[in-house]
């Protein structure tokens, strides 16, 4: 009988393994998007994580604002905490507004990030139907 040996090769913990919590919310028209960015480049070429960016694809006059929540209590807990919101009326051919997270900023493993998207008026307002919501929560952190 040939003796078989078995080998167990233990692999190092890599940035390369990490999930990508990424995710966007938009606009019915989708003239509006904001996208929450687990780990990215920041305006100037610094890398930084968890952030939003704010992007308002049509140059009608309109902005978009994005309004942001954390999952205080997670796993899937209902306890959602405002963390407040951030307005692009750059348009069409305008720069997209990058947005920190608030009080520290950084997404824990199991922790809910929400993010609502909504076109604003020609007077400042959010019309609920111009708006859309959408949650994730973190895979690592």
């Amino acid at each position: 009988m040939a003796a078989v040996a078995l080998s167990v090769i233990a692999l190092p913990a890599s940035p390369a393994f990490a999930y990508d919590d990424s995710f966007p919310a938009s606009t019915p028209t989708g003239a509006g998007v904001a996208n929450f960015v687990d780990s990215g480049t920041w305006p100037g070429g610094g890398s930084n994580d968890d952030f939003v960016v704010i992007h308002d694809y049509a140059s009608d006059g309109y902005g978009v604002a994005a309004y942001l929540w954390i999952d205080r209590n997670a796993p899937n807990d209902t306890d959602w905490r405002y963390l407040g919101w951030k307005v692009n009326k750059n348009g069409l051919a305008g720069a997209a507004v990058y947005w920190e997270i608030p009080e520290g900023g950084n997404i824990y493993p199991n922790q809910g990030v929400k993010l609502k998207v909504c076109l604003l008026d020609r007077n400042g307002n959010t019309p609920e139907s111009t708006c859309r919501e959408r949650y994730h929560y973190s895979v690592d952190g």
